[in-house]
This record gives structure tokens, sequence and C-alpha cells, in this order.
């Protein structure tokens, strides 16, 4: 059997923690992070489908992205674990915890509303419709950025996390690391399954973090959510938004933590 996608995975843990980024991200957004936990845990991240170096094929729906993972652990002989997914992640996680409990541990939920906002997903289209293919370039690529900044088109944090997401294609064109038309029939299909009643069913620790300024996981969605599974746990992360990981590490570190070893 092989796997068609790209992860890395290290630390002698023996407990594997499993990262999953969101839209138009990949396996490095938990670089750092994983870095400080893979001292007590196996840490696994990878690409979704669409995304970083894994394949770039459609349909794109959280019910495959869902399957490629659970393949992937298959590939690797891992189970149970415990899954974190950020945004696009965390429906996946949600989703695939909902379908083979015996795969989970416990789960991880990072800003990423079990009521997905049509306006998040306008907000996605909108940053994909205005991104160029490719650049000649990286220099070009910070002009296009800065320029976009200046604008008030993108926040320094967006630009510095669609900036990661740039590689070489050849010695003249700069591109992303995920597919960009493709991606944008992922949009809706996210909205079309029934998170709540997932979570509901859940009979594993879930803890629900969001980014105290984030609009993609409102306030009042955490208080909905902790209604609807005593075994849930949020929290709130100060000073952040839907990036919480990046914006605050240390703090989204700290939560994490305790409730690892909760």
């Amino acid at each position: 059997m092989d796997t068609k996608l790209n992860y890395r995975i290290w630390g002698e843990g023996d407990k594997t923690l499993v990262f999953s980024h969101g839209v138009l991200g990949y396996w490095r957004n938990f670089y750092s992070i994983s870095q400080i936990l893979k001292k007590n845990y196996t840490c696994l991240l990878y690409d979704q489908r669409g995304h970083g170096q894994s394949f770039h094929k459609e349909p794109y729906t959280v019910k495959n992205l869902a399957q490629d993972l659970k393949e992937l652990l298959k590939f690797l002989e891992l189970k149970p674990v415990i899954l974190l997914g950020h945004s696009l992640g965390g429906w996946v996680c949600s989703y695939l915890a909902y379908k083979e409990p015996e795969l989970v541990e416990k789960l991880i939920v990072v800003d990423s509303s079990p009521w997905p906002k049509d306006s998040a997903g306008k907000e996605i289209k909108k940053i994909l419709s205005y991104l160029p293919e490719s650049f000649p370039n990286r220099k070009k690529a910070r002009e296009f950025f800065n320029q976009a900044i200046k604008e008030g088109l993108f926040s320094k944090q967006l630009s510095y996390f669609l900036m990661s997401s740039l590689d070489r294609e050849s010695k003249n064109t700069v591109r992303f690391l995920f597919d960009k038309k493709g991606l944008l029939n992922l949009l809706p299909a996210v909205r079309q399954l029934d998170y709540p009643s997932m979570i509901e069913k859940l009979k594993i620790p879930i803890l629900f973090l969001r980014g105290e300024n984030s609009s993609h996981f409102l306030k009042e969605d955490l208080e909905e959510t902790l209604r609807l599974n005593p075994l849930i746990k949020g929290l709130e992360i100060k000073n952040s938004g839907h990036w919480l990981h990046a914006e605050q590490p240390k703090d989204f570190l700290k939560a994490i933590e305790e409730f690892l070893i909760s």
C-alpha cells in the first residue's frame, strides 16, 4: 500500500498527535508547534488533498479529505490518535472522529465552527479570486502582497500565511502550493454536512478553541457548541483571530498541553 499524501512524522511519544491544516495551508503551518510537542508525542503533519505536495484531484469534499486521512493512518498503522484540525481541518477531523470512532482518542478543533459561515466561504473565495496563478519570482510576489496590505485587501498575517504557500515551479515561475481553481468547489461542499449532530454523538474528550477576534467562529458559536456534548471543553485565545496558533503560539500551546494531559 502507498499513500498519495505528503507527510512528515517525528517524535517518539506513545501517543500520536495528528495536525490537519486549513484551506490554503499545508503541513508546515504546524511545524513550530510540533517541534515542541514532539518531546512527548509522535507528531504527524500532512498536506491535505489539493494542498502542498499532496495530490491535486477533485472532488474536494470533507468526506473525501477525511477518507484520505483515514487511509494515511492505516498506511502508517496508527490508531488511536489525537486529531487536531484548524478551520477546514477541524471539519475533516470532526467527520473522521464521527465516522471512525475507533481511530480517534481525542479531538481538538481550532477556530472551526460547527455552523460554517457563508461569509467565511465568501472571504476565501474573494482571496482565491484576487490571487494570480503565479509570479515570475519571489520579489514580484512580495511586491504584490505589500501592495495588497497597503490597499487593505490583506492583513499582514494573511499575507505572510499566503507567502509561505509559494513554491518555485520552474526557474522563472513561482506558484502557490494549493489548487487555486479546484478549491473553489470545496467551499460550498463544506456547508453540506451536519456537524452539530456529529459532535453530539462523539464519546471522546473534545476541545474547541477560538480566536477572540475571529469572524469564522463567533463567541456565541462557542457557547452553543459547549451545549452540544458534556465532553466538550471550550477556550478563547485572547488577542488572536482565525490563525490563533500563529498569532498567539504560547497561549495556543498551553491550551493544547493542558487538554492533552487532562
